[in-house]
């Protein structure tokens, strides 16, 4: 039992570091108004990739057409769907001249949407790409404005965004709102540390040329991932800027059971395996330690031996964490989950022991 709760104590340790060293960065970060940002708008090609999407697409992409931005293309690729898709997108055609669609057919080349996103890529008139999906809806008319300020600078390559969920009752909703805060803020204060390694594609920002230089796109197997395995490639220190204003937001349509958002977030985790090995080590010991502090701490204050020596580490811990936390979540407009914190972290914890234990087990379909 002296092990265990060395153990307990060492991965508080290391979640304390994290938070206070880390992820404190993206909790004190500060964006940038769009008043402050020198230089002319650079033209941009908004690219969408749809499959079955006519609802998503007649709901949503109005909001993207319609931006208060001066130079810039919309293409939507219509990727095999035998929906409506291409009755929406005509009807829309014909409301909006920056509107372009391409019509994928055949057998695909490519696993998950990279048929598509090279197709959509190859047909843009511009250098600059913004990349969304067919059930994301801008939060205001300035989300181009914001995300692709900051190629405004001849450095900026990349840029990496936020897309939260849409807000519904129960348990399900909160705890994707906060699983997407949380993955938030690693992915965001590691590039804020100059560490890039994901962006999520339903809001992210990079060049042609940039695309250009990646393999590692075109070679994985994974289905999902696409996204992060890019940013992993091609995104560093030098090239690679954060925008976090509320108005860059773009809102997603969150899954509406248990088993389809478990499903997706086990084939994610799939990609991680992708990155490189000094962005894994880092990832795995804050989770590892993550599941440990939660599980090893509530043991041992059931354990007489060790319960008040684990009581005052384990809510002193908690209570550095919960302060860097709820920063974030203000920040993401996340406010009303703070009531729930400690609840979903632990349901956080929960949920990575069990996407470790089966990833380990190499179990594929393990919702079915």
């Amino acid at each position: 039992m002296v092990a265990v709760f060395y153990v307990f104590v060492l991965a508080g340790a290391i979640q304390l570091l994290y938070y206070v060293m880390l992820f404190s960065r993206f909790a004190l970060h500060r964006p940038r108004p769009l008043s402050t940002l020198p230089g002319p708008q650079v033209p941009i090609s908004v690219i969408i990739c749809a499959k079955n999407e006519a609802h998503n697409l007649s709901a949503f992409l109005p909001r993207v057409l319609q931006q208060s931005y001066a130079l810039y293309e919309v293409i939507v690729v219509n990727d095999r769907s035998t929906d409506d898709t291409a009755i929406v997108l005509g009807k829309l055609a014909e409301q909006y001249a920056h509107l372009r669609t391409i019509d994928l057919t055949g057998e695909k080349r490519l696993a998950g949407k990279r048929d598509a996103l090279l197709a959509g890529i190859a047909a843009a008139r511009y250098e600059h790409l913004l990349l969304t999906d067919a059930d994301c809806e801008p939060v205001s008319f300035d989300w181009i404005r914001h995300m692709t300020a900051p190629f405004q600078h001849a450095a900026t390559e990349v840029v990496l965004g936020y897309s939260p969920y849409r807000k519904r009752s129960g348990w399900l909703n909160a705890m994707i709102r906060y699983e997407t805060v949380f993955t938030a803020m690693q992915y965001f204060s590691f590039a804020l540390a100059g560490k890039p390694y994901m962006g999520v594609g339903r809001n992210l920002a990079y060049t042609k040329t940039t695309f250009r230089r990646a393999r590692q796109f075109y070679e994985a197997k994974t289905i999902s991932g696409d996204d992060d395995l890019l940013i992993s490639e091609i995104a560093h220190k030098g090239n690679t800027a954060v925008v976090l204003h509320p108005d860059s937001y773009t809102i997603s349509v969150p899954s509406a059971t248990w088993k389809s958002w478990l499903e997706q977030k086990r084939r994610h985790a799939s990609a991680g395996f992708n990155y490189n090995l000094i962005v894994r080590a880092y990832l795995g010991i804050f989770l590892v330690s993550q599941v440990l502090f939660h599980f090893l701490g509530l043991g041992l204050m059931l354990e007489n031996t060790y319960a008040i020596s684990a009581i005052v580490v384990f809510f002193s811990i908690l209570s550095v964490k919960y302060a860097v936390l709820s920063n974030i979540i203000v920040k993401l407009g996340e406010y009303r989950l703070g009531w729930r914190l400690p609840i979903l972290d632990f349901m956080m914890s929960l949920i990575l022991a069990i996407l470790g234990i089966l990833s380990a087990l190499k179990i594929k379909e393990w919702t079915k």
